[in-house]
């Protein structure tokens, strides 16, 4: 159903499909990392949460998004060059 938008691609998907997922990953990846962020600040006053697993998320989180922005920044290339 996607396909059958405006973009004159019908059978195969526009250049920038693929960047946009990417920015949504990147959203997705940047508010996770802050959602991790925001529960190592609390293990100071709440003792249920581990601070070293906090970290460890965090840091993952983190490897995400810098992955993310190689992929999306790649892809922008390619998407606006053969626009």
């Amino acid at each position: 159903m996607g396909r059958l938008k405006s973009n004159g691609r019908l059978v195969r998907r526009s250049p920038l499909s693929t960047f946009l997922e990417l920015e949504l990953l990147s959203v997705a990846a940047e508010g996770k990392a802050a959602g991790w962020q925001t529960l190592r600040r609390l293990t100071a006053t709440e003792k249920r949460l581990d601070p070293q697993l906090l970290d460890d998320l965090l840091e993952r989180a983190r490897r995400q998004q810098d992955v993310v922005e190689e992929w999306r920044a790649r892809q922008a290339e390619a998407a606006f060059r053969s626009g």
